[in-house]
């Protein structure tokens, strides 16, 4: 039984209302326009495809809106901060430091999330004194490890975390050297913005006074108010008026002897330690402590931070964590003593913002891609077809917006443009025609703008999901029909088009093509669905993403679909047939990957190869990319939450 006296609180057990703010419709606008932008941020980084996909599932509308806020909905300079902050953490790699880099600094104890706040905030706690190794890179790495274990500690709604800074006993010789701090407050504040809820300096010392009473004018008043001291050993505070001028508060500035004094020990000219700048600029406030605190980039006060009760005065811990919450050494009644393993097993099995298992949105390494030969004259068809494009956008029937436009202009690329030429056999008049047709469709239907909500229902039962890619680097998509709940099959077609739209999306750079495999085990005439919704989706497929399938597998075939099969194969083009496999999978087919016998069977279907014969679904799988109930090695099963929370960021 665990020991409620050493076991950290990593759950908050309470609801918690949200704290994102409501937006109005030019905000909404504004963080479209910054989400727009991202693909293109993170091409320009030069990142792997693994590396391009974990910053896009970073990069999330939340992310945006906070990089927004903090600049005061200034798109230009919001989307320059979003740029450094992608650059640094393809850098620095804050979300894969592992836990056994930085135990060695959590040895003593000095930092550790512990509780939540009134706010239901995640606490996290700093202990500088207690720091015997003075390895300031890893310590900052620790630090940021700390930082995104709270951020995955969040309840839903909640973005903020509460910092409780312990200052009692630290002095000038057993403190952090100021470019540690420095350096630590400079990535926070570039890439962490808007998530400080309350900094709480505890039983300030004279050198925590002195610190304060450097860099507090060049504070801007909405920072301050979101800085506190409180003492643990007394709750009633000395009076300001009764506090030497060495260990002002702020609140009662001079601008003499304490600021000059400090301001020469960190390096600053007396004019500068006593002189607060008349507007903050953004290389003060703005710039360095802005973001973090919520000040905003100018410095400029937000419309929700009047609070004047905290500008660097004292206060009650206990008005800001719940005593329950809060360790007894702090003045609270929670018994909670750190003991390094048991808070070291805890915080490293919890408070990740991805599980272990996950489906594989990335594709890596780099799938080798061989360029594929076209004649000049073919070429020159390319050409002369994506010049008809934007003649064929303004005559579509209905007529068009200037945004549908511009979104349909933008889909037909030289790619798209090339792979209808080459499904219709480079006959140019046929191909422009089912070009034409898709144009139409896409203004009709708006594949790209089926929402996440919108199909939900469909996804929840997990009949339908995109995890890993085959030995080509293609996506691939799964379909268990007989997991099929809601029997909605207008919204069923919508959402396998939503999940279409989605595949090519992850497709790493140069690849344009996805892997379809159908798990048919058990599926009869019963649970399947009607023949009408399959000949409706394959006309869609077939009609509106040429070239986009490169092979089908049916996995563990019942009775049911042969006979389906027979009835559909004699209506298929020869290519597409060629597509379509079959394959019998199993749990531990991964033992015998290099033998035809985990996938092959006896079967009437008496084809030739590739022709709706059977094959080895290792063949085109690697077991580390295929669910371990298909035979492969990764341990994944659908989580409904988890999957659609990524698949939302795609």
């Amino acid at each position: 039984m665990n020991d409620p006296r050493t076991t950290p609180i990593l759950r908050i057990t309470h609801p918690v209302p949200s704290q994102i703010p409501p937006l109005t419709p030019e905000h909404v606008e504004c963080i479209a326009s910054l989400l727009d932008q991202v693909p293109s941020l993170i091409e320009s980084l030069e990142a792997t495809p693994a590396e391009s996909a974990t910053l896009q599932a970073w990069a999330t509308r939340d992310i945006a809106r906070r990089y927004l806020q903090a600049t005061h909905w200034n798109l230009e300079t919001a989307t320059a901060k979003l740029k450094a902050s992608l650059q640094w953490r393809n850098e620095f790699k804050p979300s894969e430091i592992p836990p056994e880099e930085v135990e060695p600094e959590a040895v003593c104890g000095k930092g550790f999330v512990h509780g939540f706040s009134k706010d239901g905030q995640p606490v996290l706690y700093g202990c500088g004194r207690l720091d015997d190794l003075k390895t300031w890179d890893r310590n900052l790495r620790f630090c940021v490890f700390l930082v995104e274990r709270a951020i995955g500690l969040m309840p839903e709604g909640v973005e903020k975390l509460t910092i409780v800074l312990d200052n009692e006993g630290l002095g000038l010789w057993n403190s952090p050297p100021v470019s540690f701090m420095l350096q630590l407050v400079s990535i926070t504040e570039k890439h962490y913005p808007e998530r400080l809820g309350h900094c709480i300096l505890s039983s300030p010392s004279w050198f925590g006074w002195g610190l304060w009473n450097v860099i507090s004018p060049f504070l801007d008043p909405a920072i301050k108010a979101k800085v506190f001291f409180a003492d643990m050993g007394r709750k009633t505070a000395t009076p300001t008026e009764q506090t030497p001028d060495e260990l002002s508060s702020g609140a009662e500035k001079k601008e003499g002897k304490s600021a000059s004094s400090w301001g020469s020990f960190f390096g600053l000219s007396e004019q500068q330690a006593a002189t607060p700048p008349s507007e903050p600029s953004s290389s003060a406030a703005g710039g360095v402590w802005g973001s973090i605190f919520g000040g905003g980039e100018t410095g400029k006060p937000s419309e929700n931070s009047e609070n004047t009760v905290g500008t660097g005065g004292w206060t009650d811990i206990l008005d800001l964590i719940d005593a329950d919450q809060l360790p007894v050494e702090f003045g609270g009644a929670n018994e909670f003593t750190y003991t390094h393993e048991v808070y070291w097993k805890a915080i490293c099995e919890t408070g990740q913002q991805m599980p272990t298992s996950l489906p594989i949105l990335e594709c890596s390494p780099k799938p080798v891609i061989e360029p594929v030969a076209f004649t000049q004259e073919q070429e020159e068809q390319v050409k002369k077809l994506a010049a008809m494009v934007p003649e064929m956008v303004a005559s579509l029937e209905g007529g068009v917006t200037a945004e549908e436009t511009a979104t349909l202009s933008a889909w037909c690329d030289i790619s798209t443009v090339r792979r209808y030429l080459v499904s219709q056999k480079w006959v140019f008049n046929v191909a422009a025609t089912k070009l034409r047709d898709t144009l139409q469709w896409r203004k009709d239907f708006k594949p790209d703008k089926i929402t996440a909500d919108e199909v939900e229902p469909e996804g929840v039962s997990g009949k339908s999901f995109i995890s890993g890619f085959d030995r080509k680097g293609q996506p691939l998509l799964y379909s268990i029909h007989r997991l099929d709940k809601t029997k909605t099959f207008d919204r069923y077609l919508r959402y396998c088009i939503f999940l279409l739209e989605k595949c090519i999306r992850v497709m790493p750079p140069g690849v344009e093509r996805m892997t379809f495999l159908i798990d048919n085990g058990g599926l009869g005439v019963f649970n399947a669905p009607p023949v009408s919704f399959v000949s409706k989706f394959i006309g869609i497929a077939e009609a509106h993403y040429p070239q986009r399938l490169d092979t089908a597998v049916m996995l563990n075939p019942s009775w049911f679909i042969f006979g389906l099969f027979r009835i559909i194969s004699p209506f298929m083009d020869p290519v597409t047939r060629a597509k379509v496999h079959f394959a019998n999978v199993g749990p531990n087919d991964h033992l015998n990957a290099g033998t035809s016998s985990s996938s092959t069977s006896s079967s009437d279907v008496n084809v030739e190869p590739g022709t709706g014969g059977w094959t080895n679904i290792f063949q085109y799988v690697d077991p580390s990319q295929l669910p371990a109930q298909y035979g492969g090695t990764h341990d994944f099963q659908y989580d409904h939450k988890v999957f659609w929370d990524l698949i939302k960021k795609v």
